[in-house]
């Protein structure tokens, strides 16, 4: 995941933060997909170094769901195949768990 942030008052420009290996799993505390990087990224703009957790509601989680599924027409069909086709289980079942509501 790259996250990436411009200054509102200081502009110094694009600066970015990659985050590698998220690890995601469902917190029933507070309700939300945390996502954990492996380990510590650096920071935006000095050397230092962070642990980032990514906290994720089931609303902004549909969301995303949702503007995938609106845009993938526009996604190369050989790409979206190759990293969608080893998830199709998991898809299925969130269909499934959906329609039981």
């Amino acid at each position: 995941m790259r996250i990436t942030r411009r200054g509102a008052r200081a502009d110094h420009g694009l600066s970015y933060v990659e985050i590698n290996k998220l690890k995601y799993r469902w917190n029933p505390k507070t309700k939300t997909f945390d996502a954990a990087a492996a380990g510590p990224a650096t920071d935006f703009s000095t050397p230092a170094r962070h642990n980032y957790t990514i906290k994720q509601s089931l609303s902004e989680a549909a969301a995303y769901i949702k503007a995938l599924g609106d845009d993938c027409a526009n996604i190369d069909a050989e790409e979206f195949a190759e990293e969608f086709g080893p998830v199709l289980p998991a898809m299925i079942r969130i269909i499934s768990r959906a329609s039981l509501a």
